[in-house]
Formats: C-alpha cells, sequence, structure tokens
C-alpha cells in the first residue's frame, strides 16, 4: 500500500511543479537551462531510473524537479516505478521474514544474514 501511495505523491509533486513552475524556471535560466533539459528529455527513462536508485536523493525533491524538466510523463512514471522497486524490496523481504520468525521458523531470517 505504502508503495503505491509513494508513487501517487510522485506523480501529484510532478504534475504540480510541471504546471506552475516549469515556464518561471525556463525564462530565469533561459540560456543555460536548454542543454541540460534536452539531455534529460532524451534520456528521461535511465535518469529516473539511475537517480532512484541513489538512496541519499531526497525522493521528493526528485519529483519537483523532475516536474521542471522536460522528461514525459511515462518515463518518469516508469523511470520511478523501476527505480524505486530495489530499494523497497529489502524492507518486504525482512518483513515476511520477521512474520515467519514470529511464527516460530526462523529459517528465512539466518538466510538473510550475511
Amino acid at each position: 500500500m505504502d508503495y503505491y501511495c509513494g508513487n501517487l505523491a510522485a506523480v501529484i509533486a510532478f504534475y504540480i511543479s510541471r504546471t506552475i513552475g516549469r515556464q518561471a524556471l525556463a525564462q530565469r535560466l533561459a540560456g543555460r537551462w536548454q542543454g541540460m533539459d534536452a539531455e534529460i528529455k532524451r534520456g528521461g527513462l535511465f535518469y529516473m531510473f539511475a537517480i532512484r536508485l541513489v538512496p541519499i536523493m531526497p525522493y521528493g525533491l526528485v519529483n519537483f524537479a523532475a516536474g521542471l524538466t522536460s522528461i514525459g510523463f511515462k518515463e518518469f512514471l516508469l523511470g520511478t516505478t523501476l527505480g524505486t522497486v530495489p530499494s523497497v524490496l529489502p524492507f518486504v523481504l525482512l518483513g515476511s521474514s520477521s512474520v515467519e520468525a514470529l511464527s516460530g521458523n526462523v529459517t528465512p531470517l539466518v538466510a538473510l544474514w550475511p
């Protein structure tokens, strides 16, 4: 459930910054912005996927920043969805192993130990 809420919040933040801030930013940074914006538009899916894999990047800030670029909505959503899975998966595995351990089976927790 939290995974879907996180993606929904990402879409809302993307849409807000896309509709409110994009034009103002493009006008303010007129000469310096076009090159970077064109590169992000061209490789948007890769950039979103790669940024989501970096655990120290603030999730909300990335959503707003992506809305200010020319990245397409499909690329943003797909990159966010695929890039978030590797960071969510360990927590899901740990949670399911903990539930099994509470029921008396400690084998899954031992298997997770490095």
